[in-house]
């Protein structure tokens, strides 16, 4: 499984499309991380955009704080499951999906 994360230095970015780079975790079955890396935010700001780009990467879950209704749906067009409402140091909040502590805060940004 894949886990991306909104990323501004090693916390959640507040606002998914403004992020500086999403955080990627690689995750085995017996849920450790195998592989970490870093996807630069190509800069457009435009619906569909970010979307495609870590669909490109075969991301199966991103986990944010807040994002868009309109990008929320093209992520789960796509195959891909949104959580939303989640803020901290992203490892923190990793630690919580991985032991299926981390609900869905539902932080749907209306801009």
């Amino acid at each position: 499984m894949k886990i991306a994360f909104p990323a501004n230095g090693k916390v959640i970015s507040s606002h998914f499309g403004h992020c500086v780079s999403f955080k990627v975790f690689d995750i085995d079955d017996d849920k450790a991380i195998v592989n970490q890396s870093t996807i630069e935010n190509p800069g457009e700001h435009k619906p569909g955009v970010l979307p495609g780009v870590l669909q490109q990467y075969e991301i199966n879950v991103l986990i944010a704080d807040g994002i868009g209704q309109k990008a929320i749906n093209l992520f789960n067009e796509m195959g891909i499951k949104v959580i939303t409402g989640a803020s901290g140091l992203i490892e923190d909040v990793l630690r919580r999906f991985l032991n299926d502590t981390l609900q869905d805060g539902g932080n749907i940004c209306n801009h």
